[in-house]
């Protein structure tokens, strides 16, 4: 509580920066980063300790540990802008450059390669990945567990560069190299697919492997976000026809997985669906010509119940667009998007997606001048 977050700061704050050594810097900060801790003193406290500590006491683990731990959400939005905080990233992500490759663990390089990839590294963002690269290249495939291959191969998506291809390609042999029963995670295998789209790196061979692994899991070992992540990248990755079986089990899982409560009057549980794993989902199957009415169904029960508050522009204009271009129209569900529609104050719709769900609206043959008008 706010009781224990307040004595702990004032227990920090108590002890001189030279009491701290790496390791407690390390656990101390992801202690508090998952007690939600949004004051920004005791994180600076701690900079500033770990700041002073020495090159000896700063090995690759002890750099690992820290820039993971200033590189979480809360961390990383009560830090915002604290100059003690980004001198200390700037050192710990600079020291990558001369820390010796075989200190490096597997784990390390991910923890490194998630942590805000060369946003402030000494030297610019591609000297440190090309270090990276190197490091991760030197290891050999029995090296890497399946999730800290998904955790760098996502920390790079989207990014672009020869670099990154170097590694994304390098990890391609990794994954087609471990056997199937170490390929046993379908958060991984979302993350690692969803990285490869758009990275100009030909990713059919690991598409179709972890497509393979993926159709051995029960349905219910699935959650919202892995379903959309892994319908949207297959179909972006032009993959739609080949793993079309990948795409009927991701139905049937999405399908098994209850509606959530009306209103939220109940604490949200991991199985629940938002209004973006919605619209993911139903515009891949759209997007891909796959017409699958018991899905879209579902979606749509779904959809109805979640509370307006859930709702942001580019979701409501998704899920539009998916069910009237996937030919299914729920009169009910688009009343419901177009009263969601109206507690968002226009100044939060983009141009585009205005115009986008305006559209969709009115070749389901919804007329609603109220929402006209406003999104107009």
């Amino acid at each position: 509580g706010g009781g224990l977050l307040e004595h702990m700061e004032r227990a920090i704050l108590g002890l001189p920066p030279h009491a701290w050594n790496a390791q407690s810097i390390g656990i101390t900060v992801n202690a508090l980063a998952r007690l939600k801790h949004s004051g920004g003193a005791a994180y600076e406290h701690l900079a500033v300790a770990a700041s002073g500590l020495s090159v000896q006491q700063l090995d690759v683990q002890a750099v690992c540990n820290i820039v993971n731990a200033y590189s979480k959400p809360v961390v990383k939005q009560a830090t915002d802008g604290n100059e003690a905080v980004e001198a200390l990233m700037e050192r710990l992500l600079g020291s990558v450059m001369d820390l010796p490759p075989a200190g490096f663990t597997t784990q390390g390089i991910a923890l490194i390669a998630k942590s805000r990839l060369g946003a402030q590294v000494v030297g610019g963002r591609e000297a440190l990945l090309q270090r990276l690269s190197a490091i991760a290249q030197g290891l050999g495939p029995s090296d890497y567990s399946i999730q800290s291959v998904a955790i760098i191969v996502s920390s790079l998506h989207g990014s672009g560069g020869k670099h990154e291809s170097d590694l994304l390609e390098f990890f391609v042999d990794v994954v087609l190299s471990m056997p199937p029963h170490l390929v046993s995670s379908p958060r991984a295998i979302a993350h690692i697919l969803e990285g490869y789209v758009g990275s100009g790196v030909d990713a059919s061979a690991v598409c179709a492997y972890l497509s393979s692994c993926a159709l051995e899991f029960p349905p219910s070992s699935f959650k919202p976000q892995f379903i959309a992540k892994i319908c949207r990248s297959v179909v972006d990755l032009g993959r739609a026809s080949e793993e079309s079986a990948l795409l009927t089990k991701m139905s049937l899982a999405a399908q098994t997985i209850h509606c959530t409560v009306p209103a939220h009057t109940f604490p949200a549980t991991v199985n629940e669906f938002s209004a973006r794993d919605v619209g993911l989902i139903a515009s891949s199957f759209t997007d891909a010509g796959l017409r699958d009415e018991m899905l879209f169904w579902h979606l749509s029960a779904v959809a109805q119940q979640l509370p307006p508050d859930a709702w942001a522009p580019p979701d409501l204009a998704a899920v539009a667009g998916a069910f009237q271009g996937g030919g299914v129209t729920d009169r009910r569900l688009f009343k419901y998007l177009t009263e969601c529609s109206l507690t968002l104050p226009p100044e939060r719709w983009p141009p585009s997606e205005a115009a986008s769900l305006l559209t969709s609206l009115a070749r389901a043959g919804v007329r609603d001048p109220l929402a006209f008008g406003q999104l107009t």
